[in-house]
């Protein structure tokens, strides 16, 4: 039965990276609205991209990374100003990369929350730790293989341990 479940979950991700970018109106949230959903309180920078140390497979889709914007597009962004989503979670499927936007979430030193919803109505989260000393390690050696965010994946009912590094580029 999960081999069903699995195609349709790819495509419902599909789908919701259509609504989630490009301005969708359920991302332009008032100033107030956005401040309870996104938020963030950081001491320094935890921008970048990253990405899985081992593969994270979830039927057809495959974790490739979550993607945290600087702290001036988080702020924009809980100030209601739109633009690109500062939070982005990317499956591959065989159809292409698949873009989750938030609708929550939470960012401090230590903590990471994210929660999307996709088009055909699955609940996509994140729920894990920053590392900042590791993270601070991975900067300097230009994202080695050090868990900087550590947590659990959620697609559906479907959960999954997490560990991902800062990417440093090819």
């Amino acid at each position: 039965m999960k081999r069903h479940i699995l195609p349709v979950l790819a495509l419902a991700l599909l789908a919701a990276s259509c609504d989630r970018f490009g301005g969708h109106k359920d991302n332009e949230a008032t100033a107030p609205e956005a401040q309870q959903a996104y938020r963030h309180t950081l001491s320094g920078d935890v921008s970048g991209e990253y990405r899985p140390l081992q593969p994270i497979q979830l039927g057809d889709a495959e974790l490739e990374s979550i993607f945290v914007g600087q702290v001036s597009a988080l702020k924009a962004w809980e100030e209601g100003k739109g633009g690109a989503s500062p939070v982005t979670i990317t499956f591959k499927t065989a159809q292409g990369a698949v873009h989750v936007g938030p609708e929550t979430y939470q960012i401090t030193d230590d903590v990471f929350r994210f929660s999307g919803v996709s088009a055909g109505g699955q609940t996509v989260t994140f729920t894990g730790k920053l590392d900042q000393g590791d993270l601070a390690t991975a900067r300097r050696n230009l994202g080695d293989q050090t868990a900087v965010l550590t947590g659990v994946l959620t697609v559906g009912k479907a959960s999954i341990p997490a560990r991902l590094g800062l990417w440093g580029g090819d």
